[in-house]
């Protein structure tokens, strides 16, 4: 018997990933107890399933790939390499026609659904997560950016600092940022 891994409710479906030998994306119904559809997918999950619209959608390692099936017949909408195929990204934020991911230090992207298209994306160089959030119309990011390789190597060091930003869910544009709020010490975030 195959393994769940995660899974998603659409309707009467439970959506679920397996983790065996050979991955796939299953359809449970759940009131008949019967598998509606399965899919077989490359790779290893590395987010959750989500619901997009009548869509589900997770992306994977080896390779690195964003996936989207719809919910009710199973039928591939999106198979998406990523530009670096060595780097992981992480879902940050799912809506009907927009999915929104991260890459850890490189930025914040925004693609279209079903399609893939690139809606926006927010650079991320050097900067370090602390948390994510997601509104209705913005995305908040607390991040810490480390100090520059010159000062890092005076005796006491100058530590990381920390600053709020919202970027706008539709544009990709940074619509405020706050360096230094009273937070706190980031390391401990």
């Amino acid at each position: 018997k195959a393994r769940m891994h995660r899974f998603a409710l659409a309707g009467p479906l439970l959506i679920y990933l397996t983790v065996d030998a050979q991955p796939e994306v299953v359809a449970l119904d759940v009131f008949r107890g019967s598998v509606e559809w399965t899919q077989g997918y490359a790779g290893v999950a590395s987010s959750p399933l989500s619901l997009a619209g009548e869509a589900v959608v997770f992306t994977t390692v080896a390779p690195s790939r964003v996936w989207a099936i719809e919910a009710e017949t199973g039928r591939w909408l999106l198979r998406k390499g990523m530009e670096d195929e060595r780097l992981t990204s992480q879902v940050i934020h799912v809506a009907d026609d927009l999915m929104i991911l991260q890459q850890e230090g490189r930025h914040f992207e925004a693609l279209d659904l079903p399609s893939g298209s690139l809606r926006w994306r927010v650079p991320l160089s050097g900067v370090g997560t602390r948390a994510v959030e997601v509104g209705k119309e913005e995305l908040v990011f607390l991040g810490t950016e480390s100090p520059p390789p010159a000062a890092r190597s005076l005796p006491f060091g100058v530590r990381e600092t920390i600053f709020l930003m919202a970027v706008n869910l539709k544009s990709g544009k940074i619509v405020r940022r706050v360096d230094d709020p009273p937070l706190g010490d980031p390391r401990f975030m």
